[in-house]
């Protein structure tokens, strides 16, 4: 083929990844205005769903996969379940937040060195990533800006404190912003 449709296709598939990027913004947006407004029913979603997951885990180490990989995921999946005990408030440099974020690192490692070794279709592992791998860490990240939007409370230490962790972090990077004057 010539080079225009070289050319062509280029800023066709340029413009189709931008397109799949903001549909995936905007999905994430509507995502946290919904976990916004049902802070207490995230929350419950959240709890069963490590525990669904971590059945679900126990399942297919019955149904051929390792017990190794089952057991690491089993663990990464429950150092997500402290941070439900003063959820949407979340403390950026506590034990409990740095480990999960540890174990969301490690427990992508295990499964990525595992279909490494193993032949699974695409489908299929795109499909076990997402549920086993991605599903909980992004249900948390996009439900940690329900904090965001808390009224402040009475006292402005208190309100510190519970603050959520996006703003606790955005106040590291701008000081002196939402400070009144």
């Amino acid at each position: 083929m010539g080079y225009i449709f070289d050319g062509i296709t280029w800023i066709a598939g340029f413009t189709a990844l931008f397109l799949e990027a903001l549909c995936i913004a905007c999905g994430l947006y509507v995502a946290s205005e919904i976990a916004e407004e049902n802070a207490v029913f995230i929350r419950n979603f959240l709890k069963r769903s490590i525990i669904g997951i971590i059945i679900l885990h126990i399942i297919l180490y019955f149904d051929g996969i390792p017990a190794l990989q089952s057991l690491g995921s089993i663990l990464c999946h429950a150092a997500l379940y402290p941070l439900l005990a003063n959820f949407p408030f979340v403390e950026p440099i506590s034990i409990p937040s740095i480990l999960a974020c540890i174990s969301v690192v490690v427990n992508h490692i295990i499964w990525f060195k595992y279909f490494t070794t193993v032949y699974v279709t695409l489908k299929n592992m795109l499909g076990f990533f997402i549920v086993f791998v991605w599903g909980l860490p992004l249900c948390f990240f996009v439900s940690m800006t329900v904090a965001d939007e808390a009224l402040p409370m009475s006292s402005g230490n208190r309100a510190k404190k519970n603050a959520g962790i996006c703003k606790r972090i955005m106040e590291n990077f701008t000081p002196g912003r939402g400070k009144n004057v």
